[in-house]
């Protein structure tokens, strides 16, 4: 598990387990959540986006343009349709926030093998695309480590 506090009142973490099934390889399953400690609700993954903009799509293109990128440096390797299954696979509440940026993912085998685990691409803060400043300013904090 990781958690990120920011000191905007934002709290992000994810879980990650593994599952073995009685037959068949294991699978690791995420979750991601993101909760605005202010208000004491969960955040949309649109709220971190301009009003009437076409996040999903953004998304959706730096995540190909990443794969892209990982298999002509040959350091991954995803399904031979992953363009086809990316839109498919897509779920708004699976991401996070860490100290680089907003960290979206895919479930297990939804576009690439087992090998490359659950594959994850992050959005740097910075950006004029996320509607955030440069950086959510805050920390990681470890699962041993109290506040």
């Amino acid at each position: 598990m990781d958690v990120y506090r920011s000191n905007r009142g934002l709290w992000s973490l994810y879980t990650q387990s593994r599952e073995t099934p009685v037959s068949g390889p294991s699978l690791l399953t995420r979750r991601g959540d993101t909760w605005d400690l202010n208000g004491g609700y969960p955040v949309e993954l649109s709220a971190f986006f301009p009003p009437r903009s076409n996040w999903k799509k953004l998304l959706l293109t730096l995540a190909a343009e990443d794969i892209l990128r990982q298999e002509r440096a040959g350091v991954s390797q995803y399904r031979e349709d992953w363009r086809r299954t990316l839109r498919r696979q897509f779920n708004a509440q699976n991401y996070y926030l860490t100290a680089e940026g907003l960290a979206f993912f895919f479930p297990m085998y939804a576009i690439a093998p087992a090998a490359e685990g659950i594959p994850t691409f992050t959005l740097p803060y910075g950006t004029n695309l996320l509607h955030l400043p440069e950086e959510v300013p805050g920390e990681m904090i470890t699962p041993n480590q109290s506040r």
